[in-house]
């Protein structure tokens, strides 16, 4: 079961947030495991995994003191805490600094795929994050900086964490190029391994890639919401377009560690993680695991606010393609066990 904190302190900024938690009690390290839900009983049952290998240097989970996270809505949304607040405040094997870079809609690059139908900008992709609100961080490496403004970091105690793709995939309906899996990823990739490297050469030294879930098996594309895109045609179309960009992250890795051996590469497989629990409806105490929590499934406000429901803690899904809050701390746990963190149960 889980342990309550007996303290927190949050700062919020337009791009960064910044939490601070003071570790209860010393971590035992892990071998890799996976989860899948026990709904009624918020426990885990666990399953040995193969995960991406590290390369050079990785200094364990209860080394790191700061934490910078690059992403979109799946790292700064949720119906409550996300996996990355659960990383920074449950799961910490010690104090963590976080600054959370992530905005909703944000691609790794907004040229290489269509235009943003929901108006954001390109300042929100990988490479502006990057270069706008990352920037003051940004120095050649030494063994800390940045001390009395806030923005002091060390490159062996820092883990860089970058989740991007549903939005290069998803967003006008991209996936349904017949360039998309050619032409399209070649120059997305193309453009995440410069803005990797970038980090990089700002003093990156510990990396953790996170990939794509199965959108095809969400309530926008498994037939469970009207206005959907539940036909076959357009459901194959995105598990094809995800698959291949999955297909391309450790390949990504591989080139980056190739370039940079004296870091640590890391990714971890959220699709595997998604899928075997989703079709596995056997290990979730639940009605049907593919329905949304929310009756307005284009609404992000969290349950038992206006235009939400309550119970979301009941569901898998919180709307047509975003997991809920259970989701995102159970999401959390098993990255901070591989990562070599809290020992199952402790927490």
């Amino acid at each position: 079961m889980l342990q309550p904190l007996s303290s927190a302190l949050f700062f919020f900024s337009l791009f960064s947030s910044i939490a601070t938690i003071p570790l209860k009690k010393p971590p035992t390290p892990l071998q890799p495991r996976q989860y899948s839900w026990d709904w009624s009983e918020d426990t885990v049952q666990t399953q040995t995994t193969q995960t991406g290998s590290t390369g050079g240097g990785w200094p364990g989970w209860s080394s790191i003191s700061t934490l910078f996270a690059f992403g979109a809505s799946y790292t700064t949304e949720a119906d409550g805490p996300n996996f990355v607040t659960y990383l920074t405040t449950l799961y910490n094997s010690s104090t963590i600094t976080t600054h959370n870079f992530a905005f909703s809609g944000a691609k790794v690059d907004q040229t290489a795929t269509a235009t943003n139908s929901q108006g954001k900008s390109s300042t929100n992709d990988l490479v502006h994050q990057i270069s706008g609100p990352f920037s003051k961080f940004a120095n050649p490496p030494t063994t800390s900086w940045g001390a009395g403004n806030g923005t002091a970091w060390t490159p062996s105690s820092t883990l860089f964490l970058s989740f991007f793709g549903i939005n290069d995939v998803y967003t006008n309906d991209a996936y349904e190029s017949p360039a998309f899996n050619s032409t399209t990823l070649d120059a997305v990739f193309s453009s995440y391994e410069t803005s990797l490297s970038a980090l990089y050469d700002a003093g990156a030294r510990n990396f953790l890639v996170i990939n794509l879930p199965p959108l095809d098996l969400s309530p926008q594309f498994n037939g469970a919401i009207s206005g959907g895109d539940g036909d076959a045609t357009k459901t194959e179309a995105v598990r094809t377009a995800i698959e291949a960009f999955n297909g391309r992250v450790p390949d990504l890795l591989d080139q980056l560690r190739g370039a940079h051996a004296d870091a640590s590469w890391q990714w971890y497989d959220l699709h595997e993680l998604f899928e075997r629990t989703i079709e596995d409806q056997g290990q979730a105490e639940m009605a049907d695991i593919g329905k949304p929590a929310l009756t307005n499934v284009r609404d992000r406000s969290p349950p038992g606010s206006s235009g939400g429901n309550e119970g979301a803690e009941g569901y898998f899904w919180l709307n047509e393609i975003h997991p809920t809050r259970v989701v995102h701390q159970v999401l959390a746990k098993e990255i901070a066990g591989e990562l070599g963190g809290v020992e199952w149960g402790e927490r």
